[in-house]
């Protein structure tokens, strides 16, 4: 089922979404009780959507046709399996932001394409505790000339939790002028919670920019007692700092009643 107080914005067939006109202001669609759905950027338009996702397994494509754009808020509400494939053509812009929260496994696994002159970021918040092990798998494929892709993604876990982040930047041989970058980074909030990353890069090319960062571990001393020494408790400072991973996708959401929802919904599965 598809819900948004705009649907007059957009067109709908089956199990596809089509944005065909530009739109101005941020809309929300909610998608529940689907197992695929194809959304469609149509040529020269710009969209700016919040999609609150409510099903338990999800096969989504994204395709953004030339020179269109769009910025992209997944929330997921009850994912338990998702699965992304990506399409930017010619001089098209995705940017996404996703956060997964749910107190439940989650196995996610994204391939992008990309064409020349096109612009792809990623921006992912996650969340595990206890037995909710989450695992995400990205594929960046870099298919053309002066491309720019960049994926950056957040895990805390805690209680015992496990966040798994993997990512592979490819660029095909013969694409010049392409910059493709990877940040993958895990908080461990006790001693019996885990993590794990795999930053690769597979350059076939060489008039290139690619990097990547990794890391888990803790948060660290000197953080605590800068933060500290300034009249926080250990609580407080630690919820500052974990708070500022989220803060990214959170700013991207214009609605008010989503982002008070998500920050009574984050502080409450982090600190209690």
């Amino acid at each position: 089922m598809i819900r948004s107080e705009n649907k007059s914005l957009f067109s709908t067939n089956q199990n596809q979404i089509t944005f065909s006109q530009s739109i101005d202001k941020q809309i929300v669609i909610e998608i529940s009780d689907l197992q695929n759905i194809e959304v469609i950027v149509s040529k020269q338009s710009k969209v700016n959507v919040i999609f609150v996702i409510d099903a338990p397994d999800l096969r989504i494509k994204w395709k953004i046709e030339p020179y269109s754009e769009m910025n992209n808020v997944l929330i997921s509400k009850n994912i338990s399996s998702l699965e992304e494939e990506i399409h930017v053509q010619k001089s098209g812009v995705l940017n996404i932001y996703q956060l997964f929260t749910e107190e439940k496994p989650l196995s996610f696994s994204q391939k992008s394409f990309l064409k020349d002159n096109s612009v792809y970021e990623y921006h992912g918040s996650i969340i595990s505790k206890g037995s909710s092990k989450k695992t995400l798998d990205f594929i960046v494929n870099n298919q053309g000339r002066d491309i720019y892709s960049d994926v950056q993604v957040y895990g805390i876990a805690l209680k015992r939790g496990f966040v798994g982040l993997n990512c592979n930047n490819v660029i095909d041989k013969g694409n010049d002028d392409v910059s493709t970058h990877q940040t993958l980074k895990v908080i461990l909030l006790d001693e019996k919670s885990k993590g794990k990353v795999d930053p690769i890069l597979t350059i076939n090319h060489n008039n290139v920019k690619a990097s990547h960062s990794a890391a888990i571990g803790q948060i660290s001393n000197e953080n605590l007692f800068y933060l500290m020494s300034r009249g926080l408790n250990k609580a407080e400072t630690h919820k500052l700092i974990i708070l500022g991973y989220f803060r990214p996708i959170l700013e991207e959401i214009t609605d008010e009643k989503i982002v008070s929802e998500l920050e009574v919904s984050l502080d409450k599965k982090i600190f209690l």
